[in-house]
């Protein structure tokens, strides 16, 4: 009809708002097939981050296009781009390098800038060469108004074919200072490296935030971190350490760091070990766990001993056990310390969980608290009612938890009522994405 509204005539300020949400690519489309908008995407508000990403899931062949459409984005609007994420998979090669060059020379208002390394499962990824590692200090030097600078991309460090790494290099440069975030963790698969010994952390004077291998993080090491600039650590743990050094981040030394730093967050990510209660010391200033293909199941004593010291900061929970399919039940008390876990906690916000569950403890869940993230597989759900009888709580309430949880269809559609959003069961394989809090802008 004629008195339709076209979208070229939508208010400029919903413009923008709608073309901030969209990716490089959908921005440059929207350019395309509406020119009108143009104008409006020559703004900082319309590219308040930019990530260049997912090149594991596109064909080989196509790469080098997509990396030279990635850069004429760049020289056309670089200049209104605040933030910039760049995950490469393959070779930096000619076009990688095009791309550090003109983020170098046209993104002159930049404030945050990201290095990732994408990778597949059993790959130690790839190596920056010495003409990569010099493109990427120009970024750091000629981006005058950086605030945030993060790489990820350093796990080769200590044996690439070159005799100096990107840390190097940008600690010779005296760019040291303009790193705010780290991940370091494959080279720890070499024999010959000192896992004890890592002094090159301690030359980053504003590091707020570091994903690190829990083998090289000494007490020493962490509390000079601390002193530094350190604000919040991720430590990944997938084999048993001597005791010696399993001892070394006890309750005393956590009072010691958050006297020093009294917001100091930790994240936790466990693989393949036994967990017990001694493994999480009261006063350590956990907020996000992340226990996945453990050795022996999480009972609820454990749970309820890390509810208990972690109440006040815990904000995450993913549990599962991607090795297994259906073949293992766990406590069976633990839904009872997981609903007890969601009111005790009041920061609490992402439960990502992998083992059964009744439709009444899923309900539960839901009503305590509106969550941010709640992942829940389908296969492990069972639909009944199972808890023990509970003197406050009326027969109506009773009543709603057994007609709410008596079907897949029912209990989706009254968990989204609580969570004020659409909200299903998963059915995808299940992958924890214990990245959650990791490295981010």
């Amino acid at each position: 009809m004629s008195d339709r509204l076209s979208v070229v005539y939508l208010p400029s300020i919903s413009v923008v708002q709608i073309l901030s949400y969209l990716t490089w690519e959908d921005k440059i489309a929207v350019s395309s097939a509406f020119p009108v908008w143009d104008i409006i995407l020559s703004s900082a508000s319309a590219w308040p981050i930019v990530v260049y990403e997912n090149e594991l899931i596109e064909n080989a062949y196509f790469i080098p296009e997509r990396r030279s459409r990635f850069m004429s984005c760049i020289k056309q609007y670089g200049q209104y781009i605040k933030n910039i994420t760049i995950e490469f998979a393959f070779e930096v090669g000619h076009g990688g390098l095009n791309i550090f060059q003109a983020i170098s020379k046209y993104c002159v208002n930049l404030r945050g800038f990201l290095l990732v390394q994408e990778w597949e499962v059993g790959s130690i990824g790839i190596d920056l060469d010495s003409c990569a590692i010099e493109s990427v200090c120009q970024i750091l030097e000629k981006c005058t108004k950086l605030q945030s600078v993060g790489v990820n991309y350093c796990d080769n460090e200590y044996h690439v074919e070159q005799d100096i790494g990107l840390l190097d290099v940008i600690v010779n440069k005296n760019l040291a200072h303009k790193i705010t975030q780290l991940e370091i963790s494959c080279m720890l698969f070499y024999e010959d490296f000192d896992q004890r010994e890592f002094p090159v952390l301690t030359k980053f004077p504003n590091l707020k935030k570091l994903r690190t291998r829990r083998e090289i993080m000494t007490s020493s090491l962490l509390l000079e971190l601390v002193n530094n600039s350190l604000q919040e650590l991720t430590l990944v743990q997938e084999e048993e350490l001597p005791f010696p050094l399993q001892n070394d981040l006890n309750e005393d030394f956590w009072k010691l760091v958050l006297k020093t730093c009294p917001n100091f967050k930790l994240d936790l990510v466990l693989r393949y070990l036994m967990v017990i209660k001694e493994n999480f010391p009261r006063s350590m200033p956990l907020r996000c766990l992340t226990l996945d293909d453990l050795a022996n199941i999480v009972t609820k004593g454990v749970l309820d001993h890390i509810i208990d010291c972690y109440h006040n900061t815990l904000t995450t929970l993913k549990y599962t056990n991607s090795l297994l399919e259906n073949n293992e039940a766990g406590d069976k008390r633990l839904p009872f310390a997981l609903v007890d876990m969601i009111r005790r906690c009041p920061k609490f916000k992402c439960l990502q969980y992998g083992f059964p569950l009744s439709s009444t403890s899923v309900l539960l869940i839901a009503r305590i608290r509106k969550l941010k993230i709640l992942i829940l597989h389908g296969v492990e759900i069972s639909y009944e009612y199972d808890w023990p009888k509970n003197s406050d709580w009326p027969p109506e309430f009773i009543h709603w938890l057994k007609e709410c949880g008596s079907s897949q269809g029912k209990l989706e559609d009254t968990v989204s009522g609580l969570q004020d959003r659409k909200w299903r069961l998963t059915y995808d394989p299940f992958t924890l994405d214990d990245r959650l809090n990791a490295l981010f802008l």
